[in-house]
């Protein structure tokens, strides 16, 4: 039976009722995704929202359209890394591997070159910060961030100490300085007997998204529109039909064509940095797929905190199947 409390709020134990939301997805099974971009479900969907102050419109939801889109690919050592492109974060990983393997260093998150590995992903995020967004906006294009030339310019900065270059305040003052909203993503990772994997992420940005319930259809908007910039001729500023910059990055990685890893995290801005953090603990420092409880601490954030993100690695290498969830979620591992 549902539950109605009187406050509408539930507590712990209580058991949720969406009964809006199941007939929405019921709808989607049975129909597709049209229900939704051109049928009633979006009519009454955009209804909703319009009464409670939105202004959006059915020919908003008409003129969606998605993307089928290539990954992006790097070489690190003997692996080939793929992630998303633009208009997600995706590059920024690519640009870290290839800087930790141009000055080969320790890839010890914790190790003797640390300050160095921190200084390689602030310069990077400083690539993302400058240049993602909307790949039809982008003034500088992906390949341009990945070329050697690119590669050995951000390397130069790295061991000048990040002197003149868009990041070079300190690693503390970059790590702390953006605010930690709580955030609504989940990762996951799977693989089957015959090779084939899958790294997903889903979020709606904030907790509860935009903190919208349209009411007719259960549904929840997300906010991934806070991710545009204000700022006058950035290529990220808000504008009508503009996709944001966003931070979700599944990773598969591949040896010699077969498919031998598939990561992905939480962790907002933090993504490229987890996701570095599990592939060389996994590939350099050998350590499988497991993860201790302080195997990805990051000071002064205590290892508890979900700032430092909730990595997910699944590894096919060798023959071996091994899977490893980070014990600061509420995720799990399972392999049979």
């Amino acid at each position: 039976a549902e539950v109605v409390l009187a406050d509408g709020v539930p507590s712990e134990g209580d058991r949720l009722v969406q009964p809006a939301l199941a007939r929405t997805l019921r709808v989607l099974a049975e129909d597709g995704a049209d229900a939704f971009y051109v049928g009633d479900l979006g009519t009454r969907f955009v209804d909703g929202l319009r009464a409670l102050g939105t202004p959006i419109s059915t020919d908003d939801l008409a003129g969606h359209t998605a993307d089928l889109l290539s990954p992006l690919r790097g070489r690190y050592r003997d692996l080939d890394v793929s992630v998303t492109p633009p208009a997600s974060q995706g590059f920024v990983l690519l640009e870290a591997l290839a800087a930790v393997e141009r000055l080969e260093i320790d890839p010890d998150p914790i190790g003797s070159d640390a300050t160095t590995l921190a200084r390689i992903l602030v310069a990077a995020s400083s690539d993302r910060d400058r240049h993602l967004a909307d790949p039809r906006a982008m003034t500088i294009h992906v390949p341009g961030l990945l070329d050697d030339g690119h590669i050995a310019a951000l390397c130069d900065v790295v061991l000048g100490g990040l002197t003149g270059h868009p990041g070079s305040s300190s690693v503390r003052d970059h790590v702390l300085g953006r605010p930690h909203v709580p955030g609504d993503t989940v990762a996951l990772v799977t693989a089957d007997a015959d090779g084939w994997g899958v790294s997903l992420i889903q979020s709606l940005y904030s907790g509860f998204g935009a903190g919208i319930l349209e009411p007719s259809t259960g549904i929840v908007p997300h906010d991934r529109g806070a991710c545009f910039t204000l700022e006058p001729g950035h290529p990220n500023e808000l504008a009508p039909g503009k996709r944001p910059a966003h931070t979700l990055m599944p990773v598969a990685v591949h040896r010699d064509g077969d498919l031998v890893a598939l990561a992905g995290t939480r962790g907002g801005h933090a993504q490229p940095q987890i996701d570095l953090m599990t592939l060389v603990r996994a590939f350099d420092l050998g350590l499988g797929a497991s993860f201790g409880r302080e195997g990805f601490r990051v000071e002064p954030l205590d290892h508890e905190d979900r700032a430092v993100g909730h990595a997910q690695l699944l590894r096919l290498d060798g023959g071996v199947l091994s899977v490893g969830s980070d014990p600061r979620a509420d995720g799990g591992a399972l392999a049979s």
